[in-house]
């Protein structure tokens, strides 16, 4: 479920306390007026006798006045004990909202395929800042036609089951050793996110197959309710105390409508920080914000760079994916130096379209540039066929020692 600390109530004002000249000023009013009245109709046996004419003149209004402020001053308190109440509970709410909308993951292990992998981790995330161009021509799969495409070199003559059987021996491989190391009480969860010309049956078929093969520990699948980064939001509202790591597979190859669109494969390894303490994270990925217009685009990715927290100068790479014209213009239109060209990396721009993978392509990449550099990276997804957009952070992990 989102955080919307927007959608708490204001708190509400405490009540005004009684003024204290205006009920002594009342007080003396009435007893002027309780004596004035005691003078005009009180008799003359009751004038004569002091004690009695004082008590009346003075003693009913002051009675009276006493009656009436001391029921002012007990609907005083009575208000301001029940709004001391509404405010401390909407300080506890916030606070509570806060430290659910500040949790993170751990990212242990990742792997990434795309047509910029070059021979080396390094040569791939150079490849990645350069912003190096590798949309070519392809045949399309009837052969009939031309279109620019970038492909992941895996296999590219063989048929789709062969190259997703490579793709996943791939990532299972980059993998491995930290998915052993795992405790053995630790569930594996796997989400997977494919998008290719085959069925979800044979899908996962070829997943068991390849998992089998590489020796790689016992595993279940994931389904989340929405696909991307709502999985993420998810685990951290539903999952965050288990002894689990969250495993996402995104492949997306041999799309229907090819023009422009970039084959990728990724893997993210991910653990919950309150009960994954065996392994040293490589980064942390801080909870996702689901941005539904593009009027909230400046608050959006405002409320994600609070759940780091991490002032906006301080992210030195933004990398987006699969943004619509709206979604782009909005995003250009913030004054914020990660909107600027030398920040901005526009994966849909140099290395295609990756349509449903991405969330996780994008959040895959940060990763990289957030180890090599060390400073945070903010990401920003379209969701395909629809309108609306996840903007998240990712930033290096920082052990305590090095913290202190």
């Amino acid at each position: 479920m989102p955080v919307r600390l927007n959608t708490i109530p204001d708190a509400e004002p405490y009540p005004v306390p009684p003024a204290r000249i205006k009920w002594l000023t009342a007080l003396l009013l009435m007893l002027s007026v309780g004596v004035a009245l005691t003078s005009l109709f009180a008799s003359d046996e009751l004038a004569k006798n002091g004690p009695y004419f004082w008590g009346l003149a003075c003693g009913v209004p002051a009675f009276i006045w006493s009656l009436v402020a001391s029921v002012r001053w007990l609907f005083f308190i009575t208000q301001y004990i029940r709004t001391d109440a509404w405010n401390k509970r909407r300080e506890e709410v916030i606070l509570q909202e806060t430290r659910r909308g500040r949790r993170a993951l751990q990212i242990l292990s990742f792997s990434v395929q795309t047509a910029l992998n070059g021979d080396s981790v390094a040569e791939t995330i150079t490849a990645f800042l350069a912003r190096q161009q590798v949309l070519n021509t392809y045949a399309d799969l009837r052969g009939e036609d031309t279109v620019r495409r970038s492909v992941i070199p895996v296999l590219t003559n063989k048929p789709v089951t062969g190259r997703l059987s490579e793709v996943f021996s791939r990532l299972f491989s980059d993998i491995r050793l930290q998915l052993t190391r795992l405790p053995d009480d630790f569930h594996i969860n796997v989400l997977l996110e494919i998008d290719a010309p085959l069925s979800g049956a044979s899908v996962r078929t070829i997943w068991q197959d390849e998992w089998q093969k590489a020796g790689l520990p016992e595993a279940r699948l994931f389904s989340a309710p929405e696909p991307g980064l709502a999985a993420v939001d998810d685990w951290l509202d539903n999952h965050i105390q288990e002894k689990a790591v969250l495993l996402v597979i995104s492949v997306r190859l041999e799309p229907k409508n090819p023009e422009r669109t970039a084959e990728s494969a990724t893997a993210l390894l991910l653990a919950n920080r309150l009960t994954q303490t065996a392994l040293t994270p490589l980064a942390l990925l801080h909870r996702p914000e689901c941005i539904t217009d593009t009027e909230m685009m400046a608050s959006g990715i405002a409320q994600a760079l609070d759940w780091m927290p991490v002032q906006p100068d301080a992210i030195s790479g933004m990398w987006t994916a699969e943004l619509d014209r709206e979604q782009r213009a909005a995003l250009l239109s913030l004054n914020q130096p990660f909107a600027q060209e030398a920040l901005m990396y526009e994966l849909d721009a140099f290395l295609g379209r990756s349509g449903p993978a991405a969330p996780w392509l994008s959040v895959a990449v940060a990763t990289l540039a957030a180890i090599q550099s060390q400073h945070p990276q903010l990401t920003l997804s379209g969701v395909q066929g629809g309108h609306y957009s996840w903007a998240t952070v990712v930033s290096p992990f920082v052990s305590p020692q090095e913290a202190s």
